[in-house]
């Protein structure tokens, strides 16, 4: 799993042990704590995290040693614009499945190569146990918009506020000593 070493306990932990599975399919919606957010917060970097919740399809297809998770998630969340670093609220939404093995005995650090379409290796059952809750996050995670911006909020606008200001482009930088050359 990334995200947290194996000294740090999740900030977002739902564990389920696979003795307690039913044979068909289980749902389960899950949400995250207040505290729960304020730590995620500080690991993505958001100005906050308002709400997070998960809906689970759990389903052990056949054999006790796997488990299909399907999840559909959201979460509301504000983030710094790129741009004025204003809040920019937002609503974050995805949907994943994934498996979940006995079968996997070792978690290591290795480069997988992986083609579109291919099935993500299983992530690990230990001891009966598997924790859907660090998954969710992870997911989460590559859904947050990588740069996010107000509606309207432009580089060229902030350049032009600037110039006006100052009354003229800083040029101490090297891509300004370039640009006279030319």
């Amino acid at each position: 799993m990334i995200g947290v070493t194996n000294n740090e306990p999740p900030e977002f932990s739902r564990i389920f042990d696979i003795e307690d599975l039913p044979d068909e399919v289980l749902e389960v919606d899950i949400s995250a704590t207040e505290s729960e957010r304020q730590a995620l917060a500080i690991r993505f970097d958001l100005l906050s995290l308002d709400s997070l919740q998960a809906h689970l399809v759990l389903s052990n297809p056949g054999n006790k040693g796997d488990v299909k998770l399907s999840a559909t998630f959201s979460a509301e969340v504000t983030q710094s614009c790129v741009v004025t670093l204003k809040p920019v609220a937002d609503r974050v939404e995805g949907l994943f499945s994934c498996r979940f093995s006995e079968q996997v005995t070792e978690v290591k650090e290795e480069i997988l190569e992986i083609s579109v379409g291919d099935e993500a290796p299983p992530e690990p059952i230990t001891n009966g146990k598997f924790d859907v809750g660090e998954i969710v996050i992870e997911h989460f995670g590559l859904e947050l918009p990588p740069f996010p911006r107000q509606p309207g909020a432009d580089f060229d606008e902030i350049k032009n506020k600037i110039k006006a200001i100052g009354g003229q482009e800083n040029t101490d930088n090297p891509f300004a000593v370039l640009k006279k050359l030319k």
